[in-house]
């Protein structure tokens, strides 16, 4: 309550003159754009804890404008079509006027969409239609080259596969195998054993979540079991993450790819028994 009274205490008029604030810059990189993303930030992850509160009219209001008029523009299309340049990504691209749009309005919607999507001013569908090419073609080029990637670019693509993911779960089989790819990075693996968040673990979260709704809901689990990697992948970020989220996810996913031989081939019983008296000590 005190949190919410913090971050939702503002009129509708007062976030429109911040919106406008926005829209009236011709600084790039505006220090006013920057602070006031960190506000935009630390609202959408409390509406990602805390999805109650997407009922207030000022959550309602500030999502409804960020579809309306950053999203579903031709400005967003623009930053998406700079990052599917081939070659390494100059910094200059990174302005905050950029991340505004592709991770802020991305993520700000990503909470919201997760929460209370059928409220929304465009369906999923339309979404997709409008952003969805893009996505696919810039997740298609740049998980191939993790190893380049900037702090920037690991921003923009954690937030745009939240975002994606969050507003359709639309799957299909080469854009599992990238997610896949990426979750494989080695370097990740070092990042992930931090007890520190960022961005690295939203983006693995995220990703295995997608990859456990897709188990759920489509008949994907052949194509899982036709690559020998996943297990492999999905062990290693259970068994080394310091987030207990993180191998949560990992062993459900694990759960759903391999058949009952295969899991006590695996004899992970004993790393999955630790895992849940250690959660389970830690509520206590």
């Amino acid at each position: 309550e005190t949190k919410a009274l913090l971050l939702i205490s503002c009129t509708v008029d007062q976030v429109n003159s911040i919106f406008e604030g926005i829209n009236q810059s011709n600084d790039d990189n505006d220090r006013f754009i920057a602070i006031i993303s960190v506000w935009f930030d630390n609202l959408a992850f409390f509406i990602n804890e805390d999805p109650q509160f997407d009922t207030s009219p000022i959550i309602y209001h500030i999502n409804q404008y960020i579809g309306r008029n950053y999203v579903m523009t031709d400005q967003f299309k623009f930053y998406l079509t700079q990052l599917q340049q081939q070659t390494n990504l100059p910094k200059s691209i990174f302005t905050t006027k950029q991340l505004f749009y592709i991770k802020i309005c991305s993520l700000s919607l990503s909470s919201y969409l997760a929460a209370k999507a059928q409220n929304f001013l465009f369906t999923a569908e339309e979404i997709l239609h409008h952003v969805g090419n893009q996505y696919l073609q810039i997740i298609n080029i740049h998980s191939h080259t993790m190893e380049s990637w900037s702090d920037e670019l690991l921003i923009c693509m954690t937030y745009l596969t939240a975002f994606i993911c969050g507003c359709c779960w639309w799957g299909g089989e080469k854009n599992n195998s990238r997610l896949m790819r990426i979750n494989s990075y080695q370097p990740f693996y070092e990042v992930i054993k931090s007890e520190q968040s960022s961005n690295v673990l939203i983006l693995i979260d995220v990703i295995l979540q997608f990859l456990l709704y897709i188990l759920q809901t489509q008949n994907m689990i052949c194509f899982f079991r036709s690559n020998i990697l996943s297990p492999d992948i999905l062990l290693i970020i259970a068994e080394n993450s310091s987030c207990d989220k993180l191998s949560l996810y990992a062993y459900a996913v694990l759960s759903e790819v391999l058949t009952d031989e295969k899991l006590k081939g695996l004899k992970v019983t004993d790393s999955i028994c630790n895992f849940l008296f250690d959660i389970l000590e830690q509520g206590w």
